[in-house]
């Protein structure tokens, strides 16, 4: 394993610490949708708009038209 990651610990030093296989996220692994938001034309989520939603149509038309057990909901926006 350590010669394939070599940023790990060496074991006897992993072992007696407890290290897990971690490394520092690059700019594109550390940045939401960076592909999106560099260039939201060739790269739109999938999502009915391609961009970012706050608010779903979707989720409003089912809270409008399904019966819920008392005390659910489906809300529109995040909660």
């Amino acid at each position: 394993m350590k010669e394939k990651r070599t940023y790990l610990p060496e074991w006897s030093v992993a072992k007696e610490k407890g290290v897990i296989d971690q490394q520092i996220a690059t700019e594109k692994q550390s940045i939401a949708f960076l592909d999106f938001r560099t260039d939201p034309q060739a790269n739109p989520l999938k999502t009915t708009s391609g961009k970012i939603e706050n608010y779903s149509e979707a989720l409003a038309k089912l809270a409008q038209t399904w019966t819920l057990p008392e005390g659910d909901r489906i809300p529109a926006i995040p909660a």
